[in-house]
């Protein structure tokens, strides 16, 4: 890993941009042999994700952070004295003392303005292989939590604190190379996909916070890592830098599935987001279910939004059955400063009728057509807001700016003006204005 010492000592960037990588290896190293750029402890540590220290005491509101420092002394000695071992495909962060690491640092002397650390295989090179593929055990013993104390649902944590895991690719890609994504440009050779995984938390380094994603078509970087909640024995990996993996191809074309994005947006910054699917997959039901949902882990010093399931479980990626009917899904939403908020799907609908429900006005904003907004102070709002789905159409119904002509007013070459398609209805959308077919105004 290289570092520069431009970036680590610019205060205009982000502390945490500078200071925390969540890094991973597609082998085994043993910390005791990393060697370079200052001293273990004082310029630099590594931390592990403790997700058997969660399921066995519970991550309660006063509890410490799930992520522990390995210490100098673990760094030597390890479990058997030979050292501390980062595993293969397990996540870490390494942390560096921006303090220790300033202009006049011992580290910069010289006038070096680049400084590396290596890590060295602990297994023989011939054993090392680049795969399109590989299954990768993910070791469960003790990572069940069956804390469940009789105080409401935040005493039940058999769900919010079992299973959670650090996980990476199987991958050393070239970071020479260049993958064109929703990101405009990732600097890594390759992008992987966890199959069997629906939803990850991806660290924000910009401000230490956590974001739930899909892993389709996101995916993962390699030599990156990430935090998820899986309960699976293995979990399979597949490069899909130039394909979509067979299984997953099978499970788009052989399912119905809509992917929703409800984004919680204040100063036009997206301060949070959370995931809802509709499936006819027969092994999702609106219950909460290990791999297919994923538990809300709330960031600290911005607004989170989350989804309810019918087991009252408040989650971050929501898999839901698709609806047969109206179905009605409770939305949380916590602010920490008084303003003006916005909730919008900024990904759009599918075609399909989603209304953002405000309880406390009694009103139904259709989201494919506009986002809603409106005034909330710093608290905690529960039982206020839902999202109501109408039943699901069987085939997609997005239409944007297809030139189809309607009314003299709004098809007079405008390019602001774009045509959607919401459940099975054609609306056109113009200064912020909603017409249908017709041309007329709709409230």
């Amino acid at each position: 890993m290289q570092f520069n010492k431009s970036t680590i000592t610019n205060d205009g960037i982000s502390r945490y941009e500078r200071d925390l990588y969540w890094i991973s290896f597609p082998f085994n190293v043993n910390l005791k042999d990393v060697f370079g750029m200052g001293d273990y402890g004082t310029h630099w540590i590594i931390e592990y994700y403790d997700g058997k220290g969660r399921a066995e005491h519970g991550f309660w509101a006063d509890s410490p952070s799930n992520w522990k420092f390995v210490t100098p002394a673990m760094r030597e000695n390890g479990d058997d004295g030979n050292g501390y071992i980062l595993e293969a495909n397990t996540g870490y962060i390494l942390a560096l003392d921006l303090d220790e690491l300033g202009s006049s640092s011992s580290v910069w002397e010289n006038e070096v303005t680049e400084a590396y650390l290596y890590f060295p295989s602990n297994d023989d090179i011939h054993n090392i292989q680049n795969v399109a593929s590989k299954d990768v055990n993910i070791n469960q013993e003790g990572y069940q939590c069956i804390i469940n104390r009789a105080t409401g649902t935040q005493g039940d944590r058999r769900i919010k604190d079992s299973y959670w895991h650090c996980i990476g690719a199987p991958s050393y890609a070239n970071v020479n190379q260049t993958v064109a994504t929703e990101d405009p440009i990732v600097p890594d050779g390759e992008l992987w996909n966890p199959e069997g995984l629906l939803y990850f938390y991806k660290w924000n380094k910009i401000d230490n916070t956590l974001t739930v994603q899909k892993t389709t078509p996101q995916s993962f970087k390699a030599m990156h890592s990430y935090l998820v909640q899986y309960s699976g024995t293995t979990l399979r990996w597949t490069d899909v830098t130039n394909t979509v993996p067979a299984s997953v191809a099978a499970r788009l074309t052989e399912t119905i599935e809509r992917d929703f994005q409800l984004s919680l947006i204040r100063d036009s910054i997206e301060e949070d987001q959370t995931l809802v699917r509709l499936t006819d997959d027969e092994n999702v039901t609106n219950r909460f279910e290990f791999n297919y949902d994923l538990s809300k882990e709330y960031n600290a010093g911005k607004g989170n939004i989350w989804t309810v399931t019918a087991d009252t479980v408040e989650v971050a990626g929501n898999s839901m059955p698709k609806p047969l009917q109206t179905t009605v899904v409770p939305v949380g939403i916590k602010v920490v400063a008084n303003g003006e908020y916005t909730l919008s799907m900024p990904e759009g609908t599918n075609g399909e009728d989603v209304y953002l429900i405000d309880n406390a006005y009694g009103t139904r904003t259709n989201l494919g057509l506009m986002p809603y907004t409106v005034t909330l102070t710093a608290g905690t709002y529960e039982g206020r807001f839902a999202l109501e789905f109408a039943p699901i159409q069987d085939s997609p119904t997005s239409l944007e700016n297809d030139g189809l002509s309607r009314s003299d007013e709004l098809n007079d070459a405008n390019d602001d003006a774009r045509k959607v398609f919401v459940g099975g209805r054609l609306y056109i959308i113009r200064d912020g204005k909603v017409y249908d077919a017709a041309g007329q105004r709709v409230e």
